[in-house]
């Protein structure tokens, strides 16, 4: 075969594996800038509900001990104050609409965590009700039904340290899971980890 022929069809052949290269080259970076595009989309939209779940969150906390606590003796009168106040300037959070998008968007541990926060909330709730119940049957001179029997007197304190108890359980829930989101947002230094 003539040299330069020769030399021609290893020319050729080599421009056409470098383009093949080069093809696919572009298509794995392609694939890969497709990929971080949805993935950052979706971070940002986990971002957006999770500072919506903290402030959702701080209402919630704020209006449990608002409503619950008031007049019991426990909340200082600028604390009853900034809680007026701040009931008054906020938005009640729509829960279900945000718990759906917490469900689309949110990590594994913080839909958990969120739920975890919901049962000590509504635990705190049940505990200051039995709470208030057994002040009132005491004051109708009906007195509650205890393990153990007690005078009224500690049957209400007994009652109200389990309200109390409830109550920081659900913040401390709060606090926790609020520790979560913030890991998530800023200390992986990536945005889909779990």
């Amino acid at each position: 075969m003539d040299p330069t022929v020769m030399a021609a069809a290893i020319g050729v052949g080599g421009t056409v594996i470098v383009g093949l290269a080069g093809f696919w080259a572009t298509v794995r970076a392609t694939g890969k800038t497709i990929q971080a595009a949805r993935d950052s989309r979706i971070w940002d939209r986990r971002a957006k509900v999770y500072v919506d779940v903290i402030a959702a969150l701080g209402y919630r906390r704020i209006q449990r001990e608002h409503d619950l606590w008031t007049g019991s003796g426990t909340l200082d009168d600028d604390y009853e104050r900034y809680a007026v106040a701040y009931l008054a300037d906020s938005a009640q959070p729509k829960w279900p609409a945000l718990e759906s998008r917490l469900e689309a968007f949110g990590s594994q541990p913080v839909i958990t965590g969120v739920g975890a926060c919901t049962r000590a909330h509504m635990s705190a709730t049940a505990a200051f009700q039995t709470w208030q119940n057994a002040k009132a049957s005491i004051a109708q001179g009906i007195i509650p039904v205890e393990p153990e029997p007690v005078s009224p007197g500690q049957a209400a304190v007994n009652l109200r340290l389990a309200a109390e108890d409830a109550k920081w359980a659900a913040s401390k829930a709060d606090a926790d899971v609020i520790q979560r989101i913030r890991e998530e947002l800023q200390g992986k230094g990536h945005p889909l980890g779990q």
